[in-house]
């Protein structure tokens, strides 16, 4: 896999207009961040103040962004905050928290995780008490993506961090986040998908790759939702989930059917939490007893993310 050799590639990109290709949810809770343990797989690679990389190979898998499937046989792990795709025509970079990170602290590591089985798995990837250049050594930031492969859907979670250092981001207000799909030979960016704007409550913007003005909290979540392109075979019921956010039920609406449908409730690894009965037209389902929390809500192969 061919991999850039620094972060800060940015400014030398081309960047071309593209319409708006996925969903953006922010929610916070607290219980989002769940950093991996000792018995998850930990990457080997060099620590320093370079942009150095590690992999992850889950030969077989395919994970669809803005439209195209990409082979997981070598994931790009950057420890400075992004994860790297690719195919024989484009590369996707995935920027969960890009900035000037190092290994100032000892215990600083990046871990991955793999469950489910191949084709509806889900990777988790946790950057854990990374250091920031310049910063003393009690500076730290922890932070998580987690990849649904069939759904092509993808969250990220921050968790505990302390970035207070003047100079944790050379400069800057806040780190990288965000999408972008760029030609095999790194320079022109065709495809953008980005945060700006206040970390709580973000704006999307699709022509430019700026920071954002500040640090995100402790429990904050990106949920990104793909269009209807990015997941095949879609359900023909074209089913309309009412809202993203929801309170104690959640309202169902969808075109005739000569067959009930079974609703299943997955977390965002994967695993179904609760399967409820829909029927044709209206329905409405209580997710009251739920912890508060993202959940991929599923109706045949139509999803949506709800926050509750």
């Amino acid at each position: 896999m061919r991999l850039l050799a620094t972060t800060f590639f940015l400014v030398f990109f081309t960047v071309t207009a593209c319409s708006q290709s996925y969903k953006l949810t922010t929610a916070i809770t607290p219980s989002a961040f769940q950093p991996l343990g000792e018995g998850d797989s930990t990457l080997a690679m060099p620590w320093g103040s370079d942009d150095t990389y590690g992999s992850i190979s889950l030969p077989g898998d395919t994970m669809a962004f803005f439209g195209a499937k990409y082979p997981l046989d070598l994931i790009g792990v950057s420890y400075t905050g992004y994860l790297v795709f690719q195919n024989e025509n484009s590369a996707i970079f995935l920027d969960v928290f890009t900035s000037l990170l190092d290994s100032t602290n000892p215990l600083a590591k990046v871990k991955y995780k793999v469950m489910g089985e191949q084709a509806a798995r889900s990777i988790v990837v946790d950057w854990q008490n990374v250091g920031m250049t310049s910063c003393p050594s009690d500076v730290v930031t922890n932070f998580q993506v987690v990849l649904s492969l069939k759904d092509g859907v993808f969250m990220m979670n921050y968790g505990p961090g302390n970035t207070v250092c003047d100079s944790a981001y050379g400069g800057g207000t806040g780190p990288f986040v965000g999408i972008f799909r760029t030609t095999p030979d790194f320079f022109t960016i065709n495809k953008i998908f980005w945060l700006s704007g206040d970390p709580q409550s973000p704006k999307v913007t699709m022509t430019a790759i700026p920071m954002l003005q500040g640090t995100p909290i402790s429990g904050l979540s990106y949920i990104f939702t793909p269009p209807s392109a990015d997941v095949a075979e879609q359900d023909q019921l074209r089913s309309a989930l009412r809202s993203t956010v929801v309170g104690q039920s959640l309202k169902i609406m969808f075109e005739a059917s000569p067959d009930d449908r079974s609703l299943r409730v997955c977390d965002m690894l994967g695993k179904t939490v609760a399967t409820l009965a829909v029927h044709s037209g209206s329905t409405e389902v209580s997710v009251s007893y739920l912890p508060k929390g993202a959940y991929i809500v599923k109706l045949g192969d139509d999803h949506l993310v709800i926050v509750r």
